[in-house]
């Protein structure tokens, strides 16, 4: 099987039959193929989530990574957190296994979330607020959590955060603009100044979702939210997950995030100071060309001030 080729929609459809005692697929359909190919399943009316994990995912080091993310998922629901759920297989594992000729690929399926994803054009403050709560609550629930032992997880930190990027970076730079270059590096050494000095306080580091953005969580017309795709969560600075959700909104919709954060943690003064920082490691990520990168990284979140 290519690795690049998304996992056959017949074979999902078998798996999800033959793994789970739910009954046999209505319809199943490719939503999203990238480093995981994931599919709408309906059973009776039910929908469902299905998740092929990709292979050589840079901060997987095996299936226990995966086990580290549906038990959080397990805790965070059984605590009230709106979260999407792994369902389990006939054998009570959430976790499944397909022998390939080119390796082992490992699924799970999820708990459908409602509604429709929080865009930027139709973001309201009130789901702003909301969703500031809510990963609040993730953060503050997530420290409860004590994983299977040998279930584990990588760190968003200054190794995979920036020395990471900055590698795949460095090969463009070396056709762009000296200044737009330089720019960017006087950038970097700043960056890494002030994340290493950084000290967020009681609570400021631990669980985070990794990848806080819109196409990760849906509100439904009355108002409620539910969370998913935690493929990225790790161990990290909280205030990281509001800066990178802060470079995908605008202005008017930030404070209310925050507000509703703070009604559940608050942040420190230091964690306050660090989010235009934070936002510029995130854009750091992202893998843009210069002229870009040097927009964003002179203005992160544009009128944040």
């Amino acid at each position: 099987m290519d690795d690049e080729a998304p996992f056959d929609p017949d074979q999902a459809d078998r798996l999800v039959g033959r793994e789970y005692d739910l009954g046999a697929p209505s319809g199943i359909r490719l939503m999203n193929s990238g480093g995981n190919d994931t599919y709408a399943v309906e059973i009776s009316g039910v929908r469902y989530a299905l998740r092929i994990y990709g292979r050589h995912r840079w901060y997987v080091s095996g299936p226990d990574d995966y086990r580290f993310e549906l038990g959080l998922l397990d805790h965070l629901h059984a605590e009230g957190v709106p979260v999407s759920v792994p369902i389990r297989r006939r054998d009570g594992d959430p976790l499944g296994r397909v022998p390939t000729t080119d390796g082992d690929l490992y699924f799970s399926l999820f708990s459908w979330a409602p509604g429709a994803p929080g865009h930027t054009d139709t973001l309201t403050k009130p789901q702003a607020y909301l969703l500031g709560q809510t990963l609040a609550a993730i953060h503050v629930t997530a420290d409860r959590y004590k994983p299977e032992p040998g279930h584990r997880r990588y760190a968003l930190d200054e190794r995979t955060l920036l020395d990471r990027f900055v590698q795949e970076l460095e090969p463009s730079l070396g056709q762009d603009d000296a200044s737009d270059v330089a720019f960017i590096r006087s950038q970097i050494t700043d960056i890494r100044r002030r994340i290493r000095a950084f000290d967020p306080g009681p609570g400021g580091w631990g669980i985070v979702h990794g990848d806080v953005q819109p196409l990760n969580h849906h509100f439904t017309e009355d108002g409620q939210i539910t969370w998913f795709d935690f493929d990225l969560c790790g161990y990290g600075w909280r205030a990281y997950d509001i800066a990178y959700y802060y470079t995908r909104i605008p202005s008017p919709l930030r404070a209310p995030v925050v507000e509703g954060y703070e009604s559940i943690r608050p942040l420190s003064r230091t964690e306050h100071k660090m989010l235009p920082t934070l936002g510029r490691l995130a854009w750091i990520r992202e893998g843009l060309r210069s002229k870009m990168l040097v927009k964003r990284l002179h203005e992160p979140y544009m009128s944040y001030q």
